[in-house]
């Protein structure tokens, strides 16, 4: 899925080089979960500023899924972003007074092949549903809590749906209970076939990945493998006072929503369908015997009385109705977004129109006494 080859990045401040990345040399296979861990200033936000196309390094080449990334234009990189990668922030980055399914089909309105109006409706609930928020599909951000907003920073991550989420510290504005959750739904994700990348700083996060990358002032200082006894011992201490009947979702998301089911060979390549990537298993047995040491290690209990629901092949559904090309070409989803800007924002819009009104008419007074001097 990523493979870097002698990636340098070096920041130019006037006559000054500060060099960050030194030479990372990597391979993230497609499926894996990945913790990039190292302290603050040692260059992991730079080099996932790099794997999600963000920036290009001053040397060095990327290849994302076969194709090579570091001489692509700013386009390129922007069209590679909108087809392939999701990114969660810590920070998480939702439009204010928007509600969660506007901010979760937002990213749809930049997307090369965009679905109708009603199939981004469908698809945004769908997914706010998968992460437990059914209930907060028109509450705004500052309506919702942290965790609740990582959520629909997740939903929105996943809308366009990528073969890579990067996740830039998703935990570090949480409380520790929220913050499990959050880790236990990108674990869950991943077992959907997912390749996830973490940034973090914290090693109780990183023990959430299969895999563990420590950088050091710009270069890769150790790469391993977490055991599967520490993996044990970790979340058994984390999860001991979750409910039995969890499985692996919030108590509020596993009572409302569809759950996402391990595949029942973890060894087995994950097929991607061809509108939606994760795709979705049938198991009867418990998820801890279908998924092997993969749920095991992240203590997955899921009772054989548990109703699971099964997506459908196309996350849109199989009879969503279809936008006609004439609505398209009359209101272009970049028009709409801009409109509905105005509509959230209308005392920017009224003081900005007024600004507007002042100025042409400054102009026309100024003209028409130059006018009448002469």
């Amino acid at each position: 899925m990523i493979r870097l080859e002698n990636i340098h990045k070096t920041y130019f401040l006037g006559e000054i080089q500060l060099p960050v990345l030194k030479g990372i040399s990597l391979s993230i296979a497609r499926g894996e979960m990945v913790a990039l861990m190292g302290s603050s200033g040692s260059g992991k936000t730079t080099l996932m500023n790099i794997l999600g196309c963000l920036d290009r390094p001053t040397s060095g080449k990327y290849w994302l899924d076969n194709q090579e990334m570091s001489r692509l234009t700013p386009n390129q990189r922007a069209l590679v972003r909108s087809e392939k990668l999701g990114f969660v922030f810590q920070n998480f980055n939702l439009l204010p007074r928007t509600t969660a399914v506007a901010n979760v089909i937002m990213p749809l309105d930049y997307a090369p092949r965009r679905p109708s109006v009603a199939q981004c409706h469908y698809l945004a609930k769908t997914l706010l549903g998968h992460v437990g928020l059914s209930e907060r599909l028109d509450h705004e951000p500052s309506q919702m809590s942290g965790g609740q907003q990582q959520r629909v920073a997740i939903a929105r991550a996943l809308v366009n749906r990528p073969a890579l989420v990067l996740a830039d510290e998703p935990t570090g504005n949480l409380d520790s209970h929220t913050g499990v959750e959050i880790l236990r739904m990108f674990r869950q994700l991943n077992d959907e076939g997912i390749t996830v990348v973490l940034v973090t700083h914290d090693p109780k996060v990183a023990a959430y990945a299969d895999r563990i990358i420590y950088i050091d002032d710009g270069r890769i200082n150790n790469d391993e493998i977490p055991s599967a006894v520490q993996s044990q011992e970790f979340y058994s201490k984390v999860h001991k006072k979750e409910d039995s009947n969890s499985v692996g979702m919030p108590n509020a998301m596993h009572k409302q929503s569809p759950v996402f089911v391990p595949q029942a060979d973890p060894l087995r390549p994950v097929v991607a369908t061809p509108h939606y990537r994760p795709s979705l298993a049938v198991d009867s047995r418990p998820a801890t015997e279908a998924a092997g040491g993969l749920a095991e290690a992240a203590v997955l209990t899921v009772p054989t009385s548990t109703a699971t629901i099964v997506a459908p092949k196309s996350i849109y559904g199989d009879a969503q109705p279809k936008l006609q090309r004439w609505r398209m070409l009359a209101f272009p989803p970049t028009l709409r977004t801009a409109l509905s800007a105005l509509r959230r924002n209308k005392m920017r819009s009224a003081l900005t129109t007024l600004g507007v009104i002042i100025g042409v008419g400054a102009v026309i007074a100024m003209m028409e006494i130059g006018e009448g001097s002469k």
